[in-house]
């Protein structure tokens, strides 16, 4: 299981479709992400999945 991580292309990039290829205890885990997570003392992204009347969204905080 591997996310294509497209921050990497795009640091500016807001929004992708993905899919969920896993459900895991803590969380799930999704094909793409433009989600930049934490490391090397930079703060990482945020956000939680809520359901809309089109499908699930993920919003960042």
């Amino acid at each position: 299981m591997t996310t294509e991580k497209l921050y990497y292309q795009n640091m500016y990039l807001a929004s992708c479709e993905a899919a969920v290829i896993a459900v895991q205890k803590h969380g799930v885990v999704t094909d793409k992400t433009v989600s930049f997570p934490e490391g090397g003392g930079q703060i990482g992204d945020m956000g939680f999945i809520v359901k809309t009347v089109r499908g699930y969204r993920f919003l960042i905080l």
